[in-house]
């Protein structure tokens, strides 16, 4: 063979094999972001999908978002909207409206229920939260807009929900007599965590272990794992936890951390704390989501005097979603390969 053909060959295989990496790219992740924006002189539900803002509500009144969850091409979000003259529990699928509660008067914006979480499995939705039962607002949850009311207690709300092949979850709380506390429900029947004051936030099941996320107020953040409580802060500095979520061994919390004014951005993972900053503004940080070790979390910014801008961070780097001129608040977020 002579030096020509090798050099030749050599020219052909380096071709080959550049192609070859080119092709070979990481598929990067979709990052979708629920929430709600200031819109003329009402709020409106949408979400963002890698930025690009999709709205969701169309009424005049608009509405507030609570939580996403996407299910393959198609995005839900939950929250509270108009129901006649009522405000109520609503969620919307690919911007239809979903009403979960009935108009009980004819007052503007009286509050008859709300929508504090959504999950969808094999299709059928489920929604957590609260529901006027004809005297009383009570816990509730919804399968494919039927309600199922899980206690009588005036005092009780139901906060989020996870499903399975068999059982649904949900968190929440629950009056005792004393103080409103943080309980679950396995498939309707109520589990205690604790007898002091407290606040359920979130739960979820991964290998069939239970978590459920609890904020005790002056004694800070928790979690139950299968009962057992995990504390996670002791209360001072003052913490409070809106969401959180489970990889493996590993449990990450996202909340925030009083200054004295606000609580400002802060996560957790496994206990240990770091701060989520901006030079200009608060930082408010209110969701988290965890895929292939990148951290998602979802908030808003509260620069002094202006209206709060909607925004995640992607292991601390800052992604804005508006332009600032109006307000915008991110909910919940989700990220999908």
């Amino acid at each position: 063979m002579s030096v020509k053909t090798i050099l030749l060959l050599v020219v052909i295989l380096a071709a080959s094999c550049k192609k070859d990496d080119e092709s070979i790219k990481k598929i990067e992740p979709t990052v979708y972001v629920g929430g709600d924006g200031q819109f003329g002189n009402h709020s409106q539900i949408k979400y963002w999908k890698d930025g690009l803002e999709v709205p969701m509500s169309t009424d005049a009144y608009g509405g507030i978002s609570l939580s996403m969850f996407v299910d393959g091409k198609d995005v839900y979000v939950a929250g509270q909207g108009l129901t006649g003259y009522s405000l109520g529990a609503k969620y919307w699928k690919n911007q239809t409206a979903v009403n979960l509660t009935e108009e009980h008067s004819s007052i503007l914006n009286d509050i008859v229920g709300i929508a504090r979480d959504i999950y969808v499995f094999n299709k059928d939705v489920y929604v957590a939260g609260y529901e006027w039962n004809g005297t009383e607002d009570v816990a509730a949850y919804w399968k494919n807009g039927e309600s199922v009311h899980l206690s009588s207690d005036p005092h009780s709300e139901a906060t989020s929900i996870f499903v399975t092949e068999t059982d649904v979850y949900i968190a929440g709380n629950e009056w005792n007599g004393k103080n409103s506390v943080a309980r679950y429900w396995k498939n309707g029947k109520v589990v205690n965590l604790t007898d002091e004051p407290s606040s359920a936030q979130a739960i979820t099941v991964v290998d069939n272990n239970v978590y459920v996320l609890v904020n005790s107020y002056d004694k800070g953040i928790s979690y139950w794992k299968n009962g057992t409580q995990i504390k996670v802060t002791s209360g001072e500095p003052k913490t409070i936890a809106y969401d959180f979520f489970v990889s493996g061994s590993d449990v990450y919390i996202v909340g925030g951390e009083w200054n004295g004014e606000d609580y400002l951005g802060k996560y957790w993972k496994n206990g240990v704390g770091t701060d989520i900053r901006d030079k200009d503004s608060y930082a408010i940080t209110t969701c988290i989501y965890v895929l292939d070790d990148d951290i998602y979390i979802g908030g808003y910014l509260s620069p002094y005097g202006k209206p709060a801008t909607a925004v995640y961070w992607k292991n601390g780097v800052m992604t804005k979603l508006t332009n600032g001129t109006s307000s915008s608040f991110a909910s919940d977020i989700c990220v999908i390969k």
